[in-house]
């Protein structure tokens, strides 16, 4: 995403589908195929030499310890994957990114999916009070 001075951003994206096997499969799989999936976005629009700072949108219930350290309390929505329960997702993923080696991300911060939403909303227009997903 790239930020203007004018409160405007340029934001590029990709959808990437999660295989049910890796929903319900060990947890170091899921957040494999997330680093995977970054290491893909990022190589593409070769940028992989570049120390990336990374706001993790997790949509799952999470006990939020600091900026970037959240542990997750519940899986949801069909996800089941042992070993997270209980975990800082926020390590598990960093460390997935770190078995790769190939990118730099850092992830800065973590948050669910209304803060995101708010917090886009209040970048286009600084009277937004309220994120509703």
């Amino acid at each position: 995403m790239e930020l203007t001075k004018d409160k405007e951003f340029m934001m590029d994206s990709k959808i990437y589908a999660i295989p049910h096997s890796v929903m319900i499969g060990p947890g170091v799989e899921l957040f494999d195929h997330i680093a995977n999936c970054l290491a893909n976005f990022v190589t593409e629009r070769d940028i992989q030499e570049e120390t990336l700072p990374l706001g993790f949108t997790f949509s799952f219930p999470l006990q939020q310890e600091g900026l970037n350290k959240a542990t997750l309390v519940k899986w949801t929505k069909g996800f089941n994957c042992a070993g997270v329960e209980g975990e800082d997702v926020v390590v598990l993923l960093q460390e997935a990114l770190e078995r790769r080696g190939d990118v730099k991300i850092e992830v800065c911060a973590i948050l669910n999916d209304t803060t995101g939403c708010l917090m886009s909303c209040a970048w286009r227009d600084n009277r937004c009070r309220i994120g509703l997903i």
